[in-house]
């Protein structure tokens, strides 16, 4: 029976070897360990793989859209109150000036 358990490594340990900049030994077995528990090369076929990657992409992208749109409606705000700051400010100096705009 093959050897299901295996050593996480700690997250004190680096991914990376700063030294040689490759993977260190106790990550590569890590991620060597999960690529032979979920099947290895025999996994999903490409266009699955494809799919799914696709649908993480939508599911990325959704927050920034919708981030787009509050920035968006927030500028749309703002223009609309410097627009009134600016008629308050001439209807200010318009009463100063002794001439009443209503």
């Amino acid at each position: 029976m093959p050897n299901l358990s295996i050593r996480i490594p700690s997250d004190r340990e680096p991914l990376v070897d700063p030294k040689t900049g490759l993977i260190t030994r106790s990550w590569f077995l890590f991620f060597q360990w999960i690529f032979q528990r979920v099947g290895g090369a025999t996994g999903d076929p490409i266009d699955t793989t494809e799919e799914l990657l696709a649908a993480v992409d939508g599911l990325l992208s959704a927050p920034v859209l919708a981030e787009q749109e509050a920035v968006e409606s927030i500028a749309t705000d703002l223009s609309s109150q410097r627009e009134l700051i600016a008629e308050l400010q001439r209807q200010i100096q318009s009463i100063q000036s002794g001439q009443v705009v209503l």
